[in-house]
């Protein structure tokens, strides 16, 4: 299991080029804000050349699907899509804001009792509290980053069998 959030992953496809480029446009809805109704394709994104960006469409929200940015090359007798995958902005978000909340409580205490180091010698840091906090966060970033790494295998198995 990879502990962080973003994968560089290689691809190969016995597909020629084109194919490939085909195939994607095929099962990728474009950028489209006026469309409405149900989409009947597998991505969303924008596919440019041999440029892609692309997450994959899910019937319901869920903010631990990646975001795929992708490149395409081709080679001698297989084509090689070069992908960077990486986090949701809102998952980035939460991690962050979640952080910030943990950081906060930890630090304005510390802040607090160095103004005044005659105070300092009675410091009692509130160990339940710390220890709560702490391990809300652990459980988070645990329990995100396993999301994240099923959600981004299912995609990535989707991506091989659709381009070899």
């Amino acid at each position: 299991m990879n502990l962080l959030l973003y994968k560089n992953v290689l691809l190969k496809s016995k597909l020629p080029y084109e194919k490939v480029i085909e195939k994607l446009n095929e099962n990728t809805e474009q950028n489209n804000l006026l469309k409405r109704g149900r989409i009947h394709k597998f991505f969303y994104g924008f596919i440019n050349n041999d440029i892609f960006l692309i997450t994959r469409i899910i019937n319901h929200k869920n903010i631990f699907i990646p975001i795929i940015k992708g490149k395409i090359y081709k080679k001698d007798k297989e084509t090689e899509i070069n992908l960077k995958i990486s986090p949701n902005f809102f998952l980035l978000g939460f991690i962050t804001v979640l952080f910030l909340f943990m950081a906060a409580i930890i630090i304005i205490p510390i802040i607090k009792y160095n103004l005044n180091p005659d105070s300092l010698i009675n410091y009692n840091p509130p160990l339940k509290t710390l220890t709560v906090i702490t391990s809300v966060y652990l459980f988070f970033m645990i329990m995100g980053t396993i999301t994240f790494n099923i959600e981004t295998n299912k995609t990535l198995e989707f991506l091989y069998k659709l381009l070899n």
